[in-house]
């Protein structure tokens, strides 16, 4: 994250999802361009910094434990915020390490929300692809990290980049998901989303 959670409290309000809303934080200061919101999502007349909300989402969201805590915490979220948290850690795994790297992370425990909330932003061919990466697991989608992490060991190795100096199973898929969200593609569909969605 590139902005401190404390950043709420200096305007006097703490932000948790708890309901349908989003608690109003402070006057808007700012000019929103026309093209996309640029780190922000409105909330009537008042501005909720788009990271302090991924940041209230995780706050409550517990990714690194069992599957049964993930979704203890998840299920706290309102549903437009489920989609944001998911698809947030998503992209951002696979454009850092590709989906080599989502899977063999903690985060790799919310890729059938990621599909569900990229769908639901209308990026169908994003969820598609994830859709086509998960079913490279078999039947069952592990959420366990270490069960998930057995469970790439032995799919086969594609590309020529490695990952782990074990290769990489998914590097056919990453081109394919960089050319369907190039830039900041993403974070223009997930803040009109959250926009649209706000008081859901």
């Amino acid at each position: 994250m590139t902005k401190s959670a404390s950043e709420s409290q200096r305007h006097g309000t703490e932000i948790r999802l708890t309901g349908g809303t989003l608690p109003p934080t402070r006057p808007v200061y700012h000019a929103v361009g026309p093209e996309y919101f640029v780190g922000r999502v409105l909330v009537e007349e008042q501005t909720v910094d788009y990271w302090e909300l991924i940041e209230a989402a995780n706050k409550q969201v517990d990714i690194y434990n069992s599957a049964e805590e993930f979704f203890r915490g998840f299920a706290t979220l309102p549903t437009y915020v489920q989609h944001l948290l998911a698809t947030y850690w998503c992209q951002s795994e696979i454009n850092n390490g590709g989906f080599d790297q989502f899977f063999f992370n903690s985060t790799g425990i919310l890729a059938p929300e990621a599909e569900a909330g990229f769908r639901a932003m209308g990026l169908s061919e994003v969820a598609d692809l994830l859709v086509e990466a998960i079913g490279r697991f078999g039947g069952r989608y592990p959420r366990e990290r270490e069960e998930r992490q057995i469970a790439m060991d032995s799919l086969p190795s594609v590309g020529t980049r490695t990952f782990l100096y074990t290769g990489r199973r998914f590097a056919d898929l990453d081109d394919r998901f960089y050319s369907l969200l190039p830039g900041h593609a993403f974070f223009q569909h997930a803040e009109a989303y959250a926009a649209l969605h706000r008081d859901c």
